[in-house]
């Protein structure tokens, strides 16, 4: 099974155990240096971060990216300065762990150019010429040729580093708008200079940080270059463009391998491969250099894979050498292991949320997983820390949502009886997310959860619910409230904290009557997104089928606001609702609702406007926790305690992080 997957493969010097590589991906964990602002350095939280997913039998890993210069400010993410002699002792650590359960690891140097955020070191942002970011209004700095001296000189020390502490390779990053593919880029690279105008010139750069980095950590390291198989932007280099250069990086006799991606800041989707991007959108891309690429492998990202057949598929059909697995790798670390032993069902798959991942590096907070909670918190929860509790209790969970499903697995993995009791169905808030267009495969995480319980003998009774009167017939040891929450019926108005007047019509629903269908949904309607989160956008998208107006009415200055920070996610719903009709009112609130008529008010300027003939109202405004529960068994129950949405509403991943922590406490 996966014959093809667990071949070895030689990289340059390197013999990888198999063929999936955990990509390079920025996880936020690295730590300030003291009085040093802008200077990071490795974390422990990063050596067991990825010695977790070397233990769960990936052949190579790729660390993040880390900048090679001062000027390579990747605020707000916190990423190890790679240049700086003081990483070298962190970075050993890493390579140490990794090494001790049979992976291999690349360090992955990178200069952010004009990405970077720069407000902490003040310096400018650097780019081959002043061509401005378009996502940020960004105008950098043209490099000067001693600034180009000096960045490459950053890309010598980073690889002097790695040598040092242990790597069995680097690869530096030539994707993503970063400095080195816009030198790369006629979009980006307008010089007339000697790096600039053709093709020749523009790869002189790269090439010169090929040649110096070679001589300087000789034949015993792999080398290699993450590169944009095509921009995907006017001006930009395309397809064909890539081959060419590619032809000529492998003529250099420098390079072991060449690490294909699709996908930049002005492309994004495509980036980081979000919900609604087909998974392996990228492959047919990595398939055409591999064409041309003869003499080293070529390994590649082909987008959003976790299904193990994919997998095997595009290795056995020849489309690559080696396939990466982001965050898949997050959601199971232990992925590898699982295809090997044939327990492809226990895999956790990821949902491509972002939420956890990219959304939180973002904050900036250290990387997780809405889904697993052990990510980024390996050393207290990962691979061999569960102990068995000292005393075997019975326990009664109360709710299967995200929360209360990840509580009952830790309780019984720990060796407690546990009475999971639901009474609805499996999933909660991922049940509702399921229900909505292109989210249709969070049903895969509750049938995994499903699987799990059997394995574990968790006693699931669904379409039951915990009374006092059934905890009095019981006698647990300990009760775990994971109930949830609602929305208000009432909803909050935008203009004070107060139920928007008319709520109480029968016109005005709730999202759950609207996911239920417990709801008659007319012909136009108007979303109140007070909230900011995704269900507002949604809803809209399940609700503009064509034959309904649909209207977004929200008080953010764009529609989900509160998800900006999920570029990929939020763009690609805006993108989804707009194309099917619907209407955004931002900055405006609703001040009631009469009948058929909905007013309306901007925020700024106070200037009142009506929609009229709205059939339906639906009030996206805040959640409150069902915790009747909890307060009727406060003072009765010995041990009793609430986790999720039950405490306060929050998102999948606050839920199945309460579950997981109380499933280790107990």
């Amino acid at each position: 099974m996966f014959e093809k997957t667990f071949q070895e493969l030689k990289i340059g010097p390197v013999t990888v155990r198999n063929r999936l590589y955990m990509c390079p991906m920025g996880s936020s964990q690295a730590e300030q240096v003291p009085g040093d602002i802008g200077t990071y350095l490795p974390s422990e939280r990063q050596v067991y971060y990825y010695a977790e997913r070397a233990k769960g039998g990936f052949g190579l890993i790729y660390q993040e990216a880390g900048p090679v210069h001062r000027s390579s400010d990747p605020a707000p993410m916190y990423m190890p300065m790679l240049s700086d002699e003081r990483s070298v002792p962190g970075l050993t650590r890493i390579v140490d762990e990794v090494h001790k359960f049979g992976a291999k690891i690349f360090l992955q140097m990178w200069h952010i150019s004009f990405h970077g955020g720069g407000f902490r070191t003040r310096l400018p942002l650097y780019s081959p010429s002043q061509v401005p970011n378009l996502e940020s209004g960004t105008v950098p700095k043209e490099m000067e040729i001693e600034d180009i001296r000096d960045v490459q000189d950053g890309f010598v020390k980073a690889a002097l580093n790695a040598r040092r502490a242990g790597y069995d390779g680097v690869e530096f990053h030539c994707s993503h708008n970063y400095l080195p593919n816009l030198f790369l880029s006629p979009a980006f690279n307008r010089r007339t200079d000697e790096y600039g105008g053709s093709l020749e010139n523009r790869m002189r750069f790269v090439l010169e940080i090929i040649d110096r980095v070679r001589e300087a950590i000789g034949p015993d390291m792999a080398l290699g270059i993450r590169l944009l198989t095509d921009e995907m932007v006017p001006g930009g280099y395309n397809l064909e463009d890539c081959k060419e250069m590619c032809r000529r990086f492998e003529a250099t006799g420098k390079l072991d391998f060449i690490d294909l991606d699709l996908g930049n800041y002005h492309t994004a989707p495509l980036m980081i491969s979000p919900l609604y991007i087909p998974a392996g959108y990228a492959t047919e891309y990595i398939a055409a250099i591999k064409g041309v690429v003869k003499t080293i492998p070529v390994t590649g990202t082909p987008g959003g894979f976790s299904d193990p057949a994919e997998i095997e598929k595009v290795l056995a059909e020849g489309k690559m050498d080696m396939v990466g697995l982001g965050r898949a790798s997050i959601a199971d670390p232990q992925l590898p292991n699982k295809m090997r032993e044939g327990r492809v069902n226990e895999i956790r798959k990821c949902i491509r949320c972002m939420e956890e991942c990219t959304g939180r590096i973002f904050r900036p907070a250290p990387v997780s997983c809405a889904i697993n909670p052990t990510a980024g918190n390996e050393k207290q929860w990962g691979i061999g820390t569960f102990t068995q509790a000292e005393k075997r209790n019975r326990v009664v969970v109360a709710g299967a949502g995200p929360a209360g499903l990840e509580a009952s697995l830790v309780l019984s993995l720990r060796g407690h009886e546990v009475l999971l009791y639901e009474k609805e169905e499996l999933g909660g808030y991922l049940k509702s997310y399921a229900s909505m267009p292109g989210r249709e495969h969070y049903d895969g995480v509750i049938r995994w959860y499903q699987t799990q319980l059997e394995k574990n003998n968790v006693k699931v009774s669904l379409g039951k619910e915990v009374t006092h009167e059934l905890i009095q017939e019981l006698k647990p040891d300990a009760v775990v409230v994971a109930t949830g929450s609602h929305y208000r019926r009432d909803g909050f108005s935008g203009m004070s904290l107060t139920p928007i007047p008319g709520w109480e019509q029968e016109n005005v629903v709730t999202p759950e009557e609207v996911i239920t269908k417990k709801a008659t949904v007319g012909r136009k309607v108007v979303i109140v997104d007070d909230e900011g989160w995704d269900m507002g956008l949604l809803l809209a998208d399940l609700l503009a089928d064509g034959t309904r107006d649909v209207t977004i009415v929200t008080r953010g200055n764009t529609a989900g606001a509160n998800v900006a920070h999920l570029l990929m996610v939020t763009m690609m719903l805006v993108v989804r609702t707009t194309s099917k009709g619907v209407k955004f009112n931002t900055s405006t609130a609703v001040s009631g609702i009469k009948g058929k008529v909905v007013t309306t008010r901007n925020i700024y300027t106070q200037v009142e406007k009506r929609i009229r003939d709205v059939d339906t109202v639906v009030l996206v405004t805040a959640r409150e926790s069902d915790d009747k529960l909890y307060k009727e068994l406060k003072g009765k129950v010995a041990e009793l305690y609430r986790i999720g949405d039950c405490v306060a509403p929050r998102r999948i991943g606050d839920a199945t992080h309460d579950g997981h922590l109380i499933g280790r406490l107990i």
